[in-house]
C-alpha cells in the first residue's frame, strides 16, 4: 500500500508542473514544488521546475543554483539541468560558460580515450613556424 504523504508529495509536484505549464511566472508555482523540495531534496525534477520557474522570474542567480545542483547529480536530468545552463549564460551573453555546456560534461581529470585496434593515432599538434 502506499504511502499517503509520497501520494500527497506527488500530487504537489504534478500540480507544481501544471501551474508552471499554465503560467510559468505565477508565484504559486513556488509553492508545491518548494514543499516536495524540502521533503524530498534529491528530486531532480522538482529542482528543475522550481529553477525554470525562478528564471522566468528574473532570478538568475537562484536557478543557476538549483540547475548546477541537479547537474551536479549526474542523473538522468543531467542534460536537462545542462541544457538549462547554457541557455542561461546565453541569455547573459556569457558565451564562454553557454560554449562550455554545450561541449558537455568534462571530468576533473580527462583521460585520453583508449586507442581502437586498426586505427592511427591522432596527428600531433603542428608546430609553430611550419606548414
Amino acid at each position: 500500500m502506499r504511502d499517503p504523504a509520497d501520494d500527497a508529495l506527488e500530487r504537489s509536484l504534478d500540480l507544481a508542473w501544471e501551474l508552471f505549464a499554465a503560467q510559468p511566472a505565477h508565484p504559486e508555482v513556488a509553492v508545491p514544488a518548494s514543499r516536495v523540495l524540502a521533503a524530498q531534496p534529491e528530486r531532480s525534477s522538482v529542482a528543475l521546475v522550481l529553477a525554470d520557474h525562478r528564471e522566468i522570474c528574473g532570478q538568475g542567480g537562484e536557478a543557476r543554483r538549483l540547475y548546477l545542483q541537479v547537474a551536479g547529480r549526474r542523473d538522468h536530468q543531467f542534460v536537462n539541468a545542462a541544457r538549462a545552463l547554457r541557455y542561461l549564460a546565453l541569455a547573459e551573453h556569457d558565451h564562454p560558460e553557454a560554449l562550455r555546456w554545450a561541449r558537455g560534461p568534462t571530468s576533473p581529470s580527462p583521460r585520453p580515450a583508449p586507442p581502437v585496434a586498426g586505427t592511427l593515432p591522432p596527428d600531433p599538434p603542428p608546430v609553430p613556424g611550419r606548414r
